[in-house]
């Protein structure tokens, strides 16, 4: 099995008036990969974790975690809900799973 690698080098940030889940919705640039896949277990067949890098315009790392493909961190337009510019600036968590 393969993880989902969203390789995210610039945010967008566009504010998604009028979207379902929250006013502060930003879109993000990303290039796919695949990386090893790092869970194995029963149920895991078709739900694969999708790792998420976010790096500002040095290339510094900001964000990197792996998130659950049922949550709503990320849906299939490729949005991060809950991204907090305050603290992407601070390189402290930047997405919380809502």
């Amino acid at each position: 099995m393969t993880v989902h690698h969203f390789y995210c080098r610039h945010i967008t940030w566009v504010k998604m008036s009028g979207h379902p889940y929250s006013p502060r919705a930003y879109s993000i640039d990303c290039e796919m990969a695949d990386v090893e896949d790092v869970f194995s277990g029963v149920g895991r067949a078709k739900k694969f974790p999708i790792k998420v890098v976010i790096v500002d315009e040095r290339l510094d790392v900001i964000y990197d975690r792996l998130v659950r493909p049922d949550s709503t961190v990320l849906n299939d337009n490729s949005f991060i809900h809950g991204i907090n510019m305050k603290s992407v600036i601070q390189k402290e968590q930047a997405v919380e799973i809502v």
